[in-house]
């Protein structure tokens, strides 16, 4: 609940603007690829997914440049292998390590346009604040008898934190049309400044990127 205020008072700026000319409002969806780095992979980790999706504010302060502000909702996972050192009555074991995350992100970022009435090209840099709903880990021993003693499931991400942070970017174009809506479509990339938490004691972060869009008014 915290963490959720926390967003919410993070908000409030931005949606004072929704009175204000040149502010347009519109809605965004998201797919693309997530990267977890986590010590406890032996191999480079399939599938990898990053959804997103939510709502954005754009203010233009000029032809050229301009606010934007997003509130969406993130959800990632990943799977990938590793392996335990042999301890006890068991050797080395190989396992399945899966990560999810569900999130609510307000990224912030200041946009370049190039002037244009048709189609304009723009793009943005900035940060983004994410508010952790739930990180869960799950490890599935190949070995029934490790699997037994070690493994779990769907389990609360070891000093899971409440806020991550990361670094956003984007490019994009928008197009104009004579309906009252500018369609837009974008890649946008995020490379985490922060840890979601811990598996086994080592840090676990996330990156990412979507390709995605949506229509502004």
């Amino acid at each position: 609940m915290k963490t959720i205020l926390i967003t919410a008072a993070l908000c409030m700026p931005f949606l004072s603007l929704a009175q204000s000319e040149g502010l347009r409002t519109g809605t965004r969806i998201g797919f693309g690829s997530a990267n977890y780095t986590s010590a406890n992979f032996s191999s480079a980790p399939s599938p990898k997914l990053y959804m997103q999706a939510g709502g954005i504010m754009v203010y233009g302060l000029n032809d050229w440049f301009g606010l934007r502000a997003d509130l969406q909702v993130n959800f990632s996972s990943v799977e990938g292998r590793g392996l335990r050192p042999g301890s006890g009555i068991f050797g080395p074991e190989a396992y399945t390590e899966r990560y999810m995350n569900l999130g609510l992100g307000l990224p912030l970022a200041i946009r370049l346009n190039i002037p244009s009435k048709k189609f304009r090209p723009y793009a943005g840099g900035g940060i983004m604040i994410q508010a952790n709903l739930f990180n869960t880990e799950e490890r599935q021993y190949d070995n029934g008898g490790a699997n037994d003693n070690y493994g779990y499931l769907n389990r609360k991400m070891e000093g899971a934190v409440p806020l991550t942070y990361y670094a956003c970017v984007d490019l994009g174009i928008e197009l104009d049309t004579e309906a009252g809506k500018d369609y837009f479509f974008e890649f946008r990339m995020f490379e985490a400044l922060t840890t979601l938490g811990k598996s086994d004691g080592k840090d676990v972060s996330m990156s990412g990127f979507t390709f995605g869009g949506g229509v502004l008014f």
